[in-house]
Formats: C-alpha cells, sequence, structure tokens
C-alpha cells in the first residue's frame, strides 16, 4: 500500500475518533450534526484517500528516525501532559485539546519528511487546542473542550480528503502537461 493512502488511513481514523469520543459533549442538537458532518467527510476522505487515490510513493524521501523520533515524544508528551492537566492543575477537560495540541506539534516537521502539506494541518490543529483551550478557562465555556475535539477531527477528516483530491488534481495536471510538452518535442 502506497503513503498517500495509509496517511488517509491513519487521518480518517483518528479523525473519526476524535469527532465520536467528543460530539457527545456538544449541546443538542449539535452533537448529532457533528456526528452526520463527521460520516460524511470520512465517507468522502474514504473515497478519495483510499478507493480513488492515485498510486503515490511507497517510500518517502525524508528521514525515518526524525519521522519515529517524532512519534516517541508525541507518546511521551501526551500522557505526560495529561498528567498534569488533571493532577496538578486540576483541568482534567482540557486533556483532549492537549492531545490534539501535541498531535498537532508533531505533523510540524512533515515538510523535513518529505510528505507533503501536513505542517499546515499542524498549526491548524495547534491553532484550534489554544483557542479553545481559551475559551474554556477565561470564557468558561464547558463545551469548548468537546467542541475543539470535534473540529480538530473534522479537520483531519477535511484534509485527508482535500489532501487526497489535491494531489489527484496535481498529479493530474501534472501528467496532462508532461503530456503536452513530449507531444511539442515530437512535433519539432
Amino acid at each position: 500500500m502506497d503513503l498517500q493512502r495509509v496517511f488517509a488511513l491513519v487521518g480518517i481514523g483518528f479523525g473519526a475518533v476524535f469527532v465520536l469520543v467528543n460530539a457527545g459533549g456538544l449541546p443538542s442538537p449539535w452533537h448529532i450534526v457533528a456526528f452526520a458532518v463527521g460520516a460524511v467527510l470520512a465517507a468522502t476522505a474514504l473515497w478519495f484517500g483510499v478507493v480513488r487515490a492515485t498510486p503515490g510513493p511507497r517510500t518517502w524521501s525524508g528521514s525515518v528516525k526524525a519521522y519515529w523520533l517524532a512519534v516517541a515524544a508525541e507518546a511521551v508528551a501526551i500522557p505526560v501532559g495529561a498528567g498534569v492537566l488533571h493532577r496538578v492543575m486540576g483541568t482534567s477537560d482540557l486533556v483532549v485539546l492537549w492531545v490534539v495540541f501535541v498531535v498537532g506539534a508533531h505533523f510540524l516537521p512533515a515538510k523535513a519528511f518529505g510528505v507533503g502539506r501536513y505542517a499546515e494541518l499542524g498549526v491548524a490543529l495547534m491553532l484550534i487546542a489554544v483557542v479553545f483551550s481559551v475559551l474554556r478557562l477565561a470564557g468558561h465555556i464547558d463545551s469548548a473542550p468537546s467542541a475543539g475535539g470535534v473540529l480538530a477531527g473534522l479537520s483531519l477528516l477535511a484534509f485527508s480528503a482535500m489532501f487526497a483530491r489535491s494531489s489527484r488534481s496535481i498529479e493530474t495536471a501534472e501528467g496532462a502537461r508532461q503530456t503536452r510538452s513530449s507531444r511539442y518535442r515530437e512535433a519539432c
């Protein structure tokens, strides 16, 4: 299986989990809307990112060691941060936003791994985590962590669908350009 499909499946899986786990914390009718939008985005991402995906690379040009270092840092940061939020600060409801922030941060070195525009997704996830944490702490909006978790999940799902779609469009355009160029050379 090529990397584009693997990344799409991972994004779909984690995006769906974020939506499913957090939508129940939203006030009615928003939890139903979140489930419905999540289902549509997941189906769209599956279609474009897995079923209809054009074959992509089976390896990436970046450092496998650097990738696993980022994953290891994420695996340590999530439980340590969750423990601090829960035991030290007494803000257990912010743990989901900490997870969103760390997941976002782990995407930042993606450009170095040669795997596309994932750094932009990372910045978006980190911003979601910060904004919804501020809304919870300063605005005293109880559903802010759930809303942030849902928005992060929807972002992962949308990115999985759009990135696969845009990659396909870019590859199609690139192929058309190469075909026109080769036809021009043959005519000359």
